[in-house]
């Protein structure tokens, strides 16, 4: 795992030092549910800063990535002069008229938040998850309800919102108005109140390197489509089917969704699994995709899959 892991935070760092100071370089990374996702995207994101401390600290190294680097922080330091944080920075989509409620994660005028000053961040999708107040005013609530999970429980709109928010150029000039510095505000999923929450720290100019974990970030399809192909690296966890629903059974006992195998294996067949088959034959596939095999120890290697 931990070599390839390595590799790709190489990859990615090739690119990145190839792209303006303007601009975010964005990476989804998807798979079935229990596939190991986050397994993956938040060591990647630890190894990623690891190299470009590194490089920052290597005066030997040269290119732009260090002289970019250096710029965005010294821009950084003049932008933010508070360390208050702001927690109601991301817009609540319970107040809007459904199904139209598409709480936006954009740029906003809200109050000075610290910044974040690792350049990588991952953001996981579980985050524009509709509320369970929302499900329920679902045509059928109990069958949203009993398949949340699936990409029709998602807001996608308001995904789709900040990702274009993400394509956005960052102003490399220190704003005369700290409180309009351009600062994206996302979402995460609290599973102790199996809702979505706001992020207490929004995405700042700092972060120019955004990973993005979740079931439906390389859809083929409808609003997920338009979103996939404004990503810079695609890559796919491939694991095979019994690997996967070991685990989501283990998953759903050990955190006592289910209290017993049985359910375990009711909620297990007739959600995560079908969400699996869903997303596999909707997966955008093509030469650029990165395939990653995600082994039964929890291992990940490099596959030679297209």
């Amino acid at each position: 795992m931990d070599e390839t892991i390595d590799r790709l935070a190489s990859i990615i760092l090739e690119r990145f030092t190839s792209i303006s100071p303007t601009e975010r370089l964005l990476i989804a990374i998807a798979g079935v549910p229990g596939s190991g996702k986050s397994t993956l995207a938040y060591p990647l994101v630890d190894a990623i800063n690891t190299k470009l401390e590194a490089t920052k600290s290597n005066t030997n190294v040269g290119g732009g990535l260090t002289t970019r680097t250096n710029t965005i922080d010294q821009a950084t330091a003049l932008l933010y002069t508070d360390s208050s944080r702001n927690r109601d920075s991301v817009p609540n989509d319970d107040d809007e008229d459904f199904p139209t409620a598409t709480a936006t994660a954009t740029a906003t005028e809200d109050g000075l938040v610290p910044p974040n000053e690792r350049i990588a961040l991952a953001v996981g999708l579980d985050g524009w998850h509709y509320s369970r107040a929302q499900l329920d005013k679902f045509p059928d609530p109990i069958e949203a309800r009993t398949r949340r999970g699936a990409a029709f429980t998602f807001n996608a709109n308001s995904y789709l919102s900040f990702i274009q928010a993400l394509r956005e150029p960052i102003p490399l000039s220190p704003s005369p108005f700290p409180l309009m510095t351009p600062k994206i505000p996302y979402l995460t999923f609290s599973h102790s109140l199996k809702d979505p929450l706001p992020s207490p720290t929004p995405i700042n100019p700092t972060n120019r390197l955004i990973i993005i974990e979740g079931l439906y970030t390389l859809i083929n399809e409808g609003i997920w489509a338009r979103t996939t192909g404004m990503m810079d690296f695609r890559i796919w966890l491939e694991c095979d089917s019994k690997v996967v629903r070991d685990r989501l059974l283990k998953r759903c006992l050990k955190e006592g969704i289910e209290d017993t195998l049985e359910r375990a294996e009711k909620r297990v067949d007739g959600s995560d699994m079908l969400n699996g088959e869903w997303i596999k034959a909707r997966l955008t596939r093509d030469a650029e995709l990165i395939v990653i095999e995600s082994k039964e120890d929890t291992r990940l290697v490099a596959s030679s899959e297209p």
